[in-house]
């Protein structure tokens, strides 16, 4: 079953085209991560899926119903982290969390579990502006879930985090994702998209420049690297050739074996982010043609 479903999804403001007919399904169960640069679109996205937004035009379904017709019936099927961490300052963490049980009429016991799950329990009596930015993602991580919804969006949740702070929200991630959670992460940040995300997806500019697998888009991608370090027959002067997966590099390496000797031949597969950073740069220069 599919938890979301976005196609051919525009919005625009004014002029400014932000969503430029996008194309997006999760499975239920999986995670996916929209990955772009700020102003790409990914929390024009989340906002459209929770419905603080209206589409220009396209369709987006949540577990097969529409947000313009079944927001309430939407909104207690999802949990949402959005980006700025809003909580209300001059309250406890146990005030905080309260009022989110209350909108969902669940007993006070609730809120004692939920910050035993997300290790706040030492900080129930503290008031929001005395904890650290990664504890107050805690927080947030534990307003967003403790109705226990099926679909988790997060937008941006680890911006701005220290590498702790940030490792401890994504092994909370990982948790909810092994209960069967849904999730949908937003980020520009590609370090520990591989280890939580089952699928990603590229946006730029309103558009999707490349979706898939993390695998499947590595091996899609072209520019792999085949890199030789050889040892000269005489000399024994070590270099190293650096050739694209494109090139004809088997030619040249019988060229190099007439005064080297072959000591490696090594492949370098390139990060996301090297992924990610030569796609976009390409869709800026189609933009500009």
């Amino acid at each position: 079953m599919k938890a979301l479903e976005i196609k051919n999804l525009h919005k625009s403001f004014g002029k400014f085209e932000a969503l430029k007919g996008i194309d997006i399904e999760i499975e239920k169960g999986k995670c996916l991560g929209l990955l772009g640069t700020n102003g790409a679109g990914k929390s024009t996205t989340i906002k459209i899926i929770t419905g603080q937004l209206s589409a220009t035009s396209g369709e987006v379904r949540v577990f097969n119903l529409s947000p313009s017709t079944h927001l309430k019936e939407i909104h207690r099927m999802i949990g949402l982290v959005p980006e700025g961490q809003p909580l209300y300052d001059d309250i406890t963490v146990k005030e905080n969390l309260d009022v989110f049980r209350r909108v969902y009429s669940l007993p006070q016991e609730k809120t004692l579990e939920i910050a035993d799950e997300l290790e706040l329990s030492q900080k129930l009596n503290s008031k929001i502006k005395d904890l650290s930015k990664g504890l107050r993602q805690r927080v947030l991580i534990a307003k967003a879930i403790i109705h226990s919804p099926t679909f988790l969006l997060l937008d941006e949740p680890t911006s701005g985090l220290d590498p702790s702070s940030s490792e401890n929200i994504y092994k909370r991630l990982e948790i909810l994702k092994e209960k069967g959670t849904t999730i949908l992460l937003t980020t520009h940040l590609m370090n520990d998209v591989e280890r939580l995300c089952d699928d990603i997806v590229f946006i730029n500019k309103g558009k999707i420049v490349a979706k898939g697998t993390p695998s499947q888009i590595k091996s899609d991608y072209k520019e792999n690297q085949i890199i030789i370090e050889a040892r000269h027959l005489t000399t024994n002067n070590l270099i190293q050739r650096t050739f694209s997966t494109q090139d004809d590099y088997l030619s040249e390496i019988y060229k190099l074996k007439e005064q080297y000797e072959i000591l490696s031949i090594k492949t370098h597969e390139p990060k996301l982010e090297e992924i990610f950073i030569s796609l976009t740069e390409t869709s800026n220069e189609k933009d500009h043609d």
